[in-house]
């Protein structure tokens, strides 16, 4: 059985086992995860995965327009539940699986290591349809997520990853980052637009016989950028501040080290001071 599933569901207990063992788990619990930093990674991949599960939970749901479709829903999620507990049971029984330092791949929240993106499901792919709860093409807007400008004003050495505090010498970065994000989301939004029929490459110029489709896709689309854009800030954190732990760490070892060799070498002048005056009250004696 694959891990695969055509509905993401927020991970189960034996995915939260089977993701703890990858971060280096000794029993599948996060409180088994030795190094803290790795237990924080762990905690984020899961809320990840839970958002995406919500996001899906709540976009099928948008297209149940009857009893019957509601309950076609509700037994694809407990089949797609049950497939994925399956699948991770069976893991946990192979230690080759749980023990294969695959960890990393866990923390790549926008591609593989190769940069190619990771196809997540079907909520990637353009849309056919929306259902007729979408909101108007006129809330189609491109929004830098917050996340994303927390993670380019922590990166800017805001204490508190806020714009209103991006030190003075970075803020020409910080504009010129914020400049970026912004463009790139309008152009985003221009290309969804385009592809649904507007010439423009605005929303009010969608032909009225794709609204509901296009909608749908920037729906989509934005709260996966939101959720991405999240994981992506917290992993950056976590790296920074195992980073400067392991700098402190390495400096008081420096320091610890400029200790000791100033006392040994304190010990050895003393025995040279002490061998010189035994020395010479040799030489003196009658």
């Amino acid at each position: 059985m694959s891990e695969q599933s055509d509905w993401p569901r927020a991970p189960g207990r034996h995915r939260r086992a089977y993701l703890a063992h990858q971060f280096g788990s000794y029993d599948g619990t996060a409180a088994g995860i030795a190094n803290e930093f790795d237990r924080r990674r762990y905690r984020a991949r899961v809320k990840l995965e839970a958002a995406f599960s919500t996001l899906c939970d709540q976009d099928a749901l948008r297209f149940c327009t009857t009893p019957a479709d509601l309950e076609a829903a509700q037994e694809q999620a407990h089949q797609s539940v049950a497939a994925l507990e399956a699948w991770h049971r069976e893991a946990l029984k192979r230690p080759a699986l749980l023990h294969s330092g695959n960890a990393y791949k866990f923390c790549l929240p926008f591609g593989d290591a190769d940069g190619k993106h990771r196809n997540w499901s079907w909520m990637d792919d353009y849309c056919g349809e929306g259902s007729p709860t979408e909101s108007p093409v006129t809330s189609m807007v491109a929004r830098i997520p917050k996340d994303r400008l927390k993670y380019i004003a922590y990166r800017a050495w805001s204490p508190d990853s806020r714009a209103e505090t991006v030190p003075d010498d970075w803020r020409p970065w910080y504009s010129e980052q914020f400049a970026y994000q912004e463009a790139r989301y309008e152009q985003a939004l221009e290309h969804v637009c385009r592809h649904y029929g507007s010439a423009t490459g605005r929303p009010a110029d969608i032909p009225k016989t794709n609204h509901a489709a296009a909608a749908c896709y920037w729906r989509r689309w934005t709260a996966r950028q939101e959720m991405l854009c999240r994981f992506e800030y917290e992993l950056y954190v976590i790296n920074a501040e195992e980073q400067m732990e392991r700098e402190a760490e390495n400096a008081a070892g420096r320091k610890a080290e400029a200790i000791i060799e100033g006392i040994e070498r304190q010990i050895e002048d003393v025995a040279q001071d002490i061998l010189r005056d035994i020395l010479d009250e040799q030489r003196v004696a009658p």
